[in-house]
Protein backbone atom coordinates (compact mmCIF):
# COMPACT_ATOMS: atom_id res chain seq x y z
CA UNK A 1 0.00 0.00 0.00
CA UNK A 2 2.80 2.06 0.86
CA UNK A 3 4.34 2.51 -2.52
CA UNK A 4 0.84 3.05 -4.65
CA UNK A 5 0.19 5.76 -2.30
CA UNK A 6 3.60 7.61 -2.76
CA UNK A 7 3.03 6.90 -6.61
CA UNK A 8 -0.42 8.53 -6.16
CA UNK A 9 0.88 11.34 -4.36
CA UNK A 10 3.68 12.32 -6.93
CA UNK A 11 1.58 12.31 -9.94
CA UNK A 12 -0.67 14.53 -7.46
CA UNK A 13 2.56 16.97 -7.37
CA UNK A 14 2.47 17.12 -10.82
CA UNK A 15 1.58 19.92 -12.51
CA UNK A 16 -1.23 18.82 -15.32
CA UNK A 17 -0.47 21.61 -17.40
CA UNK A 18 2.67 23.83 -18.20
CA UNK A 19 2.63 27.18 -20.32
CA UNK A 20 3.94 25.41 -23.41
CA UNK A 21 1.53 22.89 -23.48
CA UNK A 22 0.30 19.67 -21.34
CA UNK A 23 2.82 17.62 -19.17
CA UNK A 24 2.78 14.16 -20.44
CA UNK A 25 5.35 11.81 -19.19
CA UNK A 26 7.95 9.52 -21.04
CA UNK A 27 6.00 6.22 -19.43
CA UNK A 28 2.77 7.28 -21.23
CA UNK A 29 4.28 8.55 -24.46
CA UNK A 30 5.29 5.31 -24.82
CA UNK A 31 1.99 3.60 -24.42
CA UNK A 32 -0.09 6.14 -26.85
CA UNK A 33 2.98 5.52 -29.66
CA UNK A 34 2.76 2.06 -29.04
CA UNK A 35 -1.23 1.95 -28.82
CA UNK A 36 -0.85 4.38 -32.44
CA UNK A 37 1.17 2.40 -34.02
CA UNK A 38 -0.61 1.28 -37.38
CA UNK A 39 -0.64 -2.43 -38.28
CA UNK A 40 1.64 -2.77 -41.56
CA UNK A 41 0.66 -5.27 -44.86
CA UNK A 42 2.19 -5.79 -47.83
CA UNK A 43 0.19 -7.72 -50.37
CA UNK A 44 2.77 -9.36 -53.21
CA UNK A 45 0.64 -10.83 -56.29
CA UNK A 46 1.92 -13.18 -58.79
CA UNK A 47 0.11 -14.35 -61.97
CA UNK A 48 0.82 -17.29 -64.02
CA UNK A 49 -1.24 -18.99 -66.50
CA UNK A 50 -2.33 -21.40 -63.53
CA UNK A 51 -4.25 -18.38 -61.14
CA UNK A 52 -2.78 -15.86 -59.27
CA UNK A 53 -0.83 -16.20 -55.92
CA UNK A 54 -1.59 -13.38 -53.41
CA UNK A 55 1.25 -12.97 -50.74
CA UNK A 56 0.53 -11.27 -47.32
CA UNK A 57 3.23 -10.39 -45.99
CA UNK A 58 3.25 -8.61 -41.79
CA UNK A 59 0.23 -7.70 -40.08
CA UNK A 60 -3.06 -8.12 -41.33
CA UNK A 61 -5.92 -6.07 -39.38
CA UNK A 62 -9.88 -5.59 -40.28
CA UNK A 63 -8.41 -2.37 -42.15
CA UNK A 64 -6.78 -4.17 -44.74
CA UNK A 65 -9.42 -6.67 -45.55
CA UNK A 66 -11.12 -4.26 -48.08
CA UNK A 67 -7.97 -3.73 -49.74
CA UNK A 68 -7.53 -7.59 -49.86
CA UNK A 69 -11.04 -8.02 -50.86
CA UNK A 70 -11.16 -5.69 -54.16
CA UNK A 71 -7.31 -7.62 -55.07
CA UNK A 72 -9.10 -11.16 -54.91
CA UNK A 73 -11.89 -9.59 -56.90
CA UNK A 74 -9.93 -8.05 -59.61
CA UNK A 75 -7.89 -11.29 -60.37
CA UNK A 76 -10.58 -13.06 -61.70
CA UNK A 77 -8.47 -15.98 -61.85
CA UNK A 78 -8.05 -18.67 -59.43
CA UNK A 79 -6.88 -17.11 -56.54
CA UNK A 80 -4.45 -18.79 -53.74
CA UNK A 81 -3.28 -16.23 -50.91
CA UNK A 82 0.15 -17.59 -49.30
CA UNK A 83 0.11 -17.01 -45.79
CA UNK A 84 4.17 -17.82 -45.13
CA UNK A 85 5.28 -14.34 -43.95
CA UNK A 86 1.91 -13.31 -42.33
CA UNK A 87 2.95 -12.39 -39.12
CA UNK A 88 -0.22 -11.49 -37.08
CA UNK A 89 -3.62 -10.86 -37.72
CA UNK A 90 -6.46 -10.03 -35.82
CA UNK A 91 -10.40 -11.92 -35.65
CA UNK A 92 -11.75 -9.56 -38.60
CA UNK A 93 -8.85 -10.81 -40.69
CA UNK A 94 -9.20 -14.58 -39.58
CA UNK A 95 -13.11 -14.57 -39.88
CA UNK A 96 -12.35 -12.99 -43.51
CA UNK A 97 -9.98 -15.72 -44.11
CA UNK A 98 -12.46 -18.39 -43.46
CA UNK A 99 -14.74 -16.75 -45.75
CA UNK A 100 -12.29 -17.04 -48.27
CA UNK A 101 -11.61 -20.95 -47.51
CA UNK A 102 -15.43 -21.05 -47.49
CA UNK A 103 -15.34 -19.53 -51.10
CA UNK A 104 -13.31 -21.98 -52.61
CA UNK A 105 -9.86 -19.49 -52.33
CA UNK A 106 -6.85 -22.16 -51.27
CA UNK A 107 -4.78 -21.05 -48.32
CA UNK A 108 -1.19 -22.26 -48.75
CA UNK A 109 1.31 -21.88 -45.90
CA UNK A 110 -0.70 -21.16 -42.58
CA UNK A 111 1.14 -21.60 -39.70
CA UNK A 112 -1.04 -23.76 -37.31
CA UNK A 113 -2.39 -21.26 -34.81
CA UNK A 114 -3.76 -19.33 -37.67
CA UNK A 115 -5.28 -22.78 -39.26
CA UNK A 116 -6.92 -23.74 -35.84
CA UNK A 117 -8.17 -20.05 -35.46
CA UNK A 118 -9.42 -19.90 -38.84
CA UNK A 119 -11.32 -23.61 -37.93
CA UNK A 120 -13.03 -22.41 -34.97
CA UNK A 121 -14.16 -19.07 -36.09
CA UNK A 122 -15.89 -20.84 -39.16
CA UNK A 123 -17.11 -23.24 -36.78
CA UNK A 124 -19.03 -20.63 -34.58
CA UNK A 125 -20.92 -19.42 -38.32
CA UNK A 126 -22.45 -22.69 -38.79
Amino acid sequence: MVPRRRFSQTLKKRPTRDPKGPVTSDFRMALLLQSTAAMTLRIESVSDRHGTTIRLIGRMQALHVGELQAQIGATGAKVVLDLEELSLVDIDAVRFLGTCQAGGISIIHCPPYMKDWIAKERGRDT
